[in-house]
């Protein structure tokens, strides 16, 4: 029985050696991949932000560019909204008397 607890006592002991070990190399086994996970997110994210801010350029310059085009057309409306009721006007103006 002694040598029994003379063994069990070598493997426990043994068994506590590796332990910081096999902790460590597990560890450092995942790191890289904790590590390049990371990376690729942080690579997603200024990727998504460069999208965003291309994207917002983009509406910035397209505003621009449509910008005259709705003035236009608004003046266009104004124009005949105010030419309809000028008619309108005359007309009431010539029934009256």
């Amino acid at each position: 029985m002694q040598h029994s607890h003379a063994a069990d006592r070598a493997a426990a002991a043994a068994t506590a050696a590796t332990a910081p070990a096999t902790a460590a190399a597990a560890a450092a086994a995942t790191a890289p991949a904790t590590a390049a996970t990371e990376l690729a997110a942080a690579a997603a994210a200024a990727a998504a932000n460069a999208t965003d801010m291309h994207l917002q350029r983009s509406l910035r310059v397209l505003h621009l560019l449509l910008l005259p085009v709705a003035v236009q057309q608004y003046e266009y409306q104004f124009r005949c909204l105010y030419t309809r009721r000028l008619q309108q006007q005359q007309q009431q103006q010539q029934q009256e008397p």
